[in-house]
């Protein structure tokens, strides 16, 4: 109530004491026409308060009920947005952190493709650079026909998914298989860089050895019999 607030001539004062003394005792003696209306708001408000002398004053977050941390501010400011149920499967498992951050992007559609750029005026097409359709996450990662050519090798005669949420939902079910998908999307993304900015057409199986090498850093023992033959 900040119009209430410019008018006060106490404006650290206590519950307690404004409950014994009243509101109006913390206040000018003229109170413009919003701040009445923010007094009427507040005094009424008042008037469910039911102080306890003998118990110790506490100060509580209303949403969590706990004393007011850092933590449960960031998490309140935080509340309104739709909880990510693949939030934990980014981040717990052995992909090398370069991988964990581009995927993260990539799931919050926080890439730099042709076609968010675009839409920033920073380039002047939203165009893939190896075919005639819009370059956004989904194509990118999934339905353009580089990165099939990708995906039909790792899918080992299977089907191929859909889209980027497909692949997550369908595909990273556990740690390694998370890592497994985590490591193929991160060397699609720099063969498609290559493309783009040093003019590499780079082959298909230079990919897919990339991406078995990424797999060094993580749970070999686990991860290598889930893996075709090259």
């Amino acid at each position: 109530m900040p119009a209430l607030f410019s008018h006060s001539v106490r404006p650290h004062a206590s519950v307690l004491f404004i409950t014994l003394h009243g509101l109006a005792s913390t206040l000018t003696p003229r109170l413009t026409t919003v701040a009445s209306s923010e007094l009427a708001d507040i005094s009424l408000e008042l008037q469910l308060v039911n102080l306890r002398p003998n118990t110790p004053d506490s100060r509580l977050c209303r949403y969590t009920n706990k004393k007011p941390s850092n933590k449960g501010f960031y998490v309140n400011s935080f509340r309104h947005l739709q909880t990510d149920e693949q939030a934990r499967a980014v981040w717990s498992n052995a992909a090398p952190l370069e991988c964990k951050i581009f995927n993260w992007l990539a799931r919050r559609h926080r890439l730099p493709t042709n076609d968010r750029q675009h839409r920033h005026n920073m380039t002047p097409s939203p165009v893939c650079p190896s075919c005639s359709l819009d370059e956004d996450v989904d194509h990118l990662l999934v339905n353009c026909f580089r990165a099939r050519e990708v995906w039909r090798f790792f899918s080992n005669g299977g089907a191929s998914p859909s889209s980027f949420l497909d692949l997550w939902s369908s595909r990273c079910r556990s740690p390694a298989d998370t890592t497994i998908c985590m490591a193929i999307l991160w060397n699609i993304w720099k063969r498609r860089n290559a493309l783009v900015f040093n003019a590499k057409d780079e082959p298909c199986l230079l990919s897919q050895k990339n991406a078995l090498r990424t797999f060094v850093y993580g749970p070999i023992n686990v991860i290598i019999p889930l893996l075709p033959p090259l």
